[in-house]
């Protein structure tokens, strides 16, 4: 029983209202939506949370997103110039009488890394994208377009999976 059916009954049984009276207030409790539930003691939370509901102008995305779904070539040309590059310098220090360990150390980390981070942007460009467009009332507006590699994302998750505890 909700609190306001307590305070119904309690004013019942102090005479302050008839039982035909208390019986429209019951019934009108029952038609009408339930209130929010009541602040909880164990509530993490120090202070309401407080803010506006933004609804979207439409539902269809604007037409101008098509120039930041190519923008995933950017990294991969630079990882490919990276990958090239560093191949170059590593088959220039085989090739070399006295190669340098020093030239190997600082170019095979740099070769693997733009290889992996090339096979990542190719994957990430089939992969759907998260397009989030912030506009404040000064006129300001942030676009950002981040893929979301699903795909990786279960594959990690199943690989994890027996060392999670639980």
């Amino acid at each position: 029983m909700g609190q306001a059916e307590q305070q119904i009954l309690q004013m019942l049984s102090d005479d302050l209202i008839s039982a035909e009276e208390a019986g429209k207030l019951l019934e009108a409790l029952k038609t009408t939506t339930p209130a929010p539930p009541a602040y909880d003691a164990g509530d993490t939370h120090d202070e309401a949370l407080e803010g506006e509901i933004i609804t979207p102008l439409s539902t269809s995305p604007p037409p101008e997103l098509g120039r930041y779904r190519r923008l995933w070539l950017v990294p991969l040309l630079i990882a490919v110039g990276s990958f090239l590059m560093s191949g170059m310098g590593l088959f220039l220090l085989y090739q070399a009488e006295n190669p340098a360990f020093l030239g190997f150390l600082c170019l095979w980390p740099i070769f693997i890394a733009a290889l992996f981070a090339a096979g990542i942007l190719v994957l990430a460009q089939r992969s759907p994208w998260l397009y989030l467009n912030v506009e404040e009332g000064s006129g300001t507006r942030i676009r950002l377009a981040f893929p979301l590699p699903l795909g990786l994302v279960n594959w990690a998750v199943r690989i994890a999976r027996p060392f999670v505890p639980g």
